[in-house]
């Protein structure tokens, strides 16, 4: 993203962690210095100290950026996603037919995880802080709604959901 001749990186996705160095013998005899995974390391250095400053959307890619990457941790900072509310405003009606075809109650608190199902969407951890929360407020219901590579382990999910009948998965 340029702005005025300012470049910044914008990080959206948690990355993998980094190759490891391993140098291989030439010859069986002389060990090798890695200089693939050096002049790797260096592009991707490169483009950090590079650009002005690098956006995250949370704090744990931040973090992961700075210890795995190196990332210079003055330059990398957190803008979470946001979402317009004049676009994406409650409609009653709506809400009303929703919980008619999920079988909620008004009196229900509802928590909705809506994302992409892949690994590095984490929906184990919003299953676990569901878990949390029931604890305390017995009448939360959990939604998932999504689709992705993990959609076929929506049963599993509900048994990671210590209370059966309060999990419902959502998709297309």
């Amino acid at each position: 993203m340029a702005t005025h001749g300012n470049v910044f990186m914008h990080e959206n996705m948690s990355t993998l962690e980094p190759p490891q160095c391993i140098s291989k013998k030439h010859f069986g005899l002389i060990t090798g210095i890695g200089l693939w995974w050096q002049y790797y390391m260096f592009c991707i250095k490169c483009r950090a100290y590079v650009s002005k400053g690098i956006l995250t959307v949370s704090e744990e890619i931040r973090n992961r950026h700075i210890s795995w990457w190196r990332y210079p941790a003055d330059k990398v900072q957190v803008l979470h996603h946001g979402v317009d509310s004049k676009s994406f405003s409650p409609d009653l009606n709506v809400r009303m037919s929703m919980r008619q075809k999920l079988n909620l109650s008004e009196a229900d608190k509802i928590l909705i995880a809506i994302a992409r199902l892949t690994p590095l969407k984490r929906i184990d951890r919003a299953i676990k802080a569901f878990n949390i929360v029931f604890g305390s407020h017995p009448n939360t219901h959990l939604v998932l709604a999504g689709s992705g590579p993990l959609e076929m382990n929506a049963a599993n999910w509900q048994n990671l959901c210590h209370v059966l009948n309060t999990f419902i998965y959502w998709s297309r």
